[in-house]
């Protein structure tokens, strides 16, 4: 997933696409529809180079916004 929260307008339009897949496929799988997120959640540098050099992947603030991002399609989801 890699987001990063300076270019969430991105992470918005790619979710309103799948969404829509997603919901074509919520009728013809009886729901049984889930997302799965592998590998990092959060960018792997500052995402606020001018305020610290700490990594965004790990932090509490990228799992809250991952989570936030993640229950916005609607279905369950794994990470």
């Amino acid at each position: 997933l890699h987001i990063d929260p300076r270019y969430m307008e991105d992470y918005e339009t790619g979710r309103d696409q799948w969404i829509k897949i997603l919901d074509e496929h919520k009728g013809t799988h009886s729901g049984n529809v889930a997302l799965v997120s592998l590998g990092d959640l959060g960018e792997s540098k500052s995402v606020r180079p001018e305020e610290t050099n700490e990594l965004f992947a790990g932090t509490t603030e990228c799992h809250e916004i991952a989570a936030e991002f993640l229950n916005s399609f609607g279905v369950p989801y794994e990470v």
